[in-house]
């Protein structure tokens, strides 16, 4: 199972790299993003070893990032590849 918390990291680094974006979209799965994060701080390492953090962020990516999105955002893209774990051979 991949590491959530792994997966956070690099989608946070995704949107540093953006940070100048300012759309309704960005803020908000931001915010999201920075949500489940501070969950994780303190849940129980039970739960963290499920796939409850992980579902959690795949409603949120496909709540904020379309398939339009992904084909015409940059930053959208890249997020979604670190979600489906594309770059992995």
């Amino acid at each position: 199972m991949r590491n959530i918390e792994l997966i956070i990291v690099e989608m946070f680094d995704v949107l540093n790299k953006y940070n100048n974006t300012e759309s309704e979209k960005y803020i908000g799965f931001k915010r999201t993003l920075i949500s489940l994060r501070d969950s994780i701080f303190y849940s129980a390492p039970e739960l963290l070893k499920t796939n409850w953090f992980f579902n959690k962020l795949g409603i949120n990516v496909n709540f904020y990032i379309k398939e339009n999105d992904y084909n015409n955002i940059q930053w959208c893209k890249e997020i979604v590849d670190i979600f489906i774990n594309k770059n992995v051979n």
